[in-house]
């Protein structure tokens, strides 16, 4: 039976691990330190009939973590986002939380959508895009207005911006042939200079399947595909 859960931390590469129990069935979904003592962290925790997710604090290294007050709001993403040290979490009723105070208080971020935000990218901490899966609006001015852009955005598959007019993002196309699954037929690549008003269109990629995505900066990438571990970089 469950009797709880067990954060593992080391102070020293990894050679050692100190234990942090927790009495309930909870995950940490995602995480960010600033420096070795202060964290920031989505966690789902589990009941018998129930799964939530809520933010958590810490400020001893994640010896101990505080709840923060979100009045009634909960997250619903698995990802905190931090552009310039303001932190933007999808949150439930089709909103942001944005939190410009490193997570003690939390503000509200309308969006257009009735219902739910299934991708949320920010290029800086005023410019943003999302998408419910089949539109994508952006804003200019950190969500207090939106506009609707080209629907190569409504789905964010490894969408990144290396500055405020270009990016790119990926589209990966399945088909039914019968059977219980679709089969993969490749990706499309999408690419702008415009800011993600309107995208070029490549050729689809019958062998590239990115399923993995990370830019540690804005020029720099990785990416999974198959069996291949891809470095993108802007020259």
């Amino acid at each position: 039976c469950n009797k709880g859960s067990v954060l593992l931390r080391t102070t020293d590469g990894g050679a050692h691990w100190n234990k942090t129990l927790f009495d309930s069935l909870a995950f940490f979904v995602s995480m960010q330190f600033r420096d070795e003592n202060h964290g920031i962290a989505i966690m789902e925790i589990q009941k018998l009939y129930t799964t939530s997710k809520v933010i958590v604090k810490t400020n001893d290294g994640g010896n101990t973590w505080i709840r923060s007050n979100l009045n009634s709001q909960n997250p619903s993403s698995n990802s905190i986002i931090n552009k310039d040290n303001i932190y933007f979490i999808v949150g439930s009723n089709n909103t942001i939380l944005k939190s410009i105070d490193y997570g003690e208080s939390w503000q509200s971020i309308t969006t257009p959508f009735a219902n739910d935000l299934f991708g949320l990218y920010f290029v800086n901490k005023d410019i943003a895009f999302i998408s419910n899966g089949l539109t994508a609006y952006k804003t200019l001015d950190g969500g207090q207005n939106w506009h609707k852009v080209s629907d190569c955005l409504k789905s964010m598959a490894g969408i990144h911006f290396t500055n405020e007019n270009e990016g790119f993002n990926f589209n990966s196309v399945y088909e039914y042939e019968g059977g219980d699954f679709p089969t993969f037929k490749g990706t499309y690549i999408y690419s702008t200079t415009n800011g993600g008003e309107t995208f070029i269109t490549s050729e689809l990629f019958p062998n590239f399947l990115p399923v993995i995505t990370d830019y540690p900066t804005q020029n720099i990438g990785y990416l999974i595909s198959r069996s291949q571990i891809l470095k993108l970089t802007k020259h």
